[in-house]
């Protein structure tokens, strides 16, 4: 037995005494400690809503102070003082969902939870139909579009068209994996649109016997790998000439062996060094046709006859297809334009000059809108290479081929 005076049992005894016969009782030091961490577990549990904890045994609530209703706070209580700020002054538990069936404003914001405009329905969790949904506290990150909000891509990363606040990038903000055929730039709306790539275009669709020389178009040194800056070498014309009607200055391809040749001829075949006439008839009048990054063969010089072929291809059609142009300038009567998809050899000029000696590699594809052919006495086709940016409609008829994703 204890001591009735011994100074330990004065101290166990001061908050556990309990009525019993014959006076008071303590309870032992073990058995207090025991019953006080249930209190405590039994306190924690019937607050079933407080998962922030500034403290241990402490719990944040939103905390209205009696008659300012609009000033409400944030502030850490006990959790023994919780139940009584709960039941006294309508104070809520602060946590990261608001509860739609309590009436409370568990983010604090001054409005019942889900009817304040910052509340959104999180269908990850949540029953549309239920009663006790949740609606959960704005994030930007969480892929879900809240007030506030331009864009929300469900990360807090940059480059990505959608910055780490959530608003959009401005309009050509870098975007994609660069140096691949996903680099791109930002259109302001959160897409990242895809830059001009020649080479992400194998294999790809072609509809004339016709290469295009590498360094012609995208501003190479001979014999070193295209650099991919074709959309600013093409702004301007390549090889420029003059349509003859409505004086329009264009690019021209010229086959001729000569410093001006920026195209070849070719069918597109690396096994025999022959290029010839009524193949490359064939493909112009049963194209497109399916090509890849084989080695080909190529030809120069001006070809009248093979012209001549694309030209009634374009005006007059095959034998058993209209016309491939059509009139889209109001200004020049007739048709005048035909979209045509191309690919690209590596450089011929200065070099090989397109000439049948070796085989040379397609490294790519565009697209080219022919507006004038010239059989007699130039023998050129002159017109427009295309760039996404500065032509969307005429390049997305184009179509390039299967792996071309622009």
């Amino acid at each position: 037995m204890w001591s009735k005076w011994h100074p330990p049992r004065e101290h166990f005894c001061r908050f556990c005494k309990v009525p019993g016969v014959g006076g008071f009782r303590c309870i032992p030091y073990f058995l207090r400690c025991a019953l006080f961490s249930l209190l405590l577990l039994f306190a924690a549990g019937s607050l079933v809503a407080a998962p922030l904890y500034a403290a241990e045994g402490h719990v944040d609530i939103c905390h209205a102070p009696p008659g300012k209703p609009d000033n409400r706070k944030i502030m850490s209580v006990s959790v023994a003082s919780a139940e009584a700020h709960i039941q006294r002054h309508g104070d809520s538990i602060f946590g990261p969902v608001e509860s739609c069936t309590g009436g409370g404003d568990e983010d604090c914001d001054g409005a019942v939870d889900c009817e304040d405009f910052d509340c959104t329905f999180d269908p990850r969790t949540d029953d549309e139909k239920s009663d006790t949904f949740h609606c959960k506290i704005p994030e930007c990150g969480d892929g879900f579009l809240d007030h506030g909000e331009a864009c929300d891509d469900g990360n807090l990363a940059n480059n990505d068209c959608c910055t780490s606040d959530c608003q959009f990038d401005h309009y050509g903000a870098s975007c994609g994996q660069a140096d691949t055929c996903e680099a791109g730039f930002c259109d302001e709306a959160g897409s990242c649109l895809p830059e001009f790539d020649t080479r992400c275009a194998l294999p790809s669709l072609v509809d004339l016997p016709i290469a295009i020389d590498c360094c012609a178009v995208e501003g190479s040194t001979p014999g070193l790998e295209c650099q991919q800056d074709y959309c600013a070498i093409t702004a301007q014309p390549i090889n420029p000439c003059v349509i003859s009607t409505g004086g329009e200055v264009v690019s021209c391809l010229e086959f001729f062996a000569t410093p001006a040749l920026n195209a070849c001829w070719s069918v597109f075949d690396g096994e025999n060094p022959y290029v010839s006439t009524p193949r490359m008839h064939e493909i112009i009048e049963d194209g497109p046709i399916t090509v890849d990054s084989s080695l080909v063969y190529l030809d120069n010089h001006t070809k009248p006859l093979i012209v001549g072929d694309i030209w009634d291809r374009m005006m007059r059609g095959s034998s058993s297809e209209g016309p491939a142009g059509t009139d889209r300038y109001p200004d020049v009567p007739g048709i005048d334009s035909w979209v045509v998809r191309l690919p690209i050899v590596e450089c011929q000029n200065p070099g090989d000059r397109c000439t049948t000696n070796s085989p040379k590699e397609i490294t790519g594809a565009l697209c080219f809108e022919i507006r004038e052919i010239r059989v007699t006495p130039d023998r050129v086709i002159a017109g427009r290479f295309l760039c996404p940016e500065r032509d969307p409609e005429l390049f997305e008829e184009c179509q390039l081929g299967p792996l071309f994703t622009y």
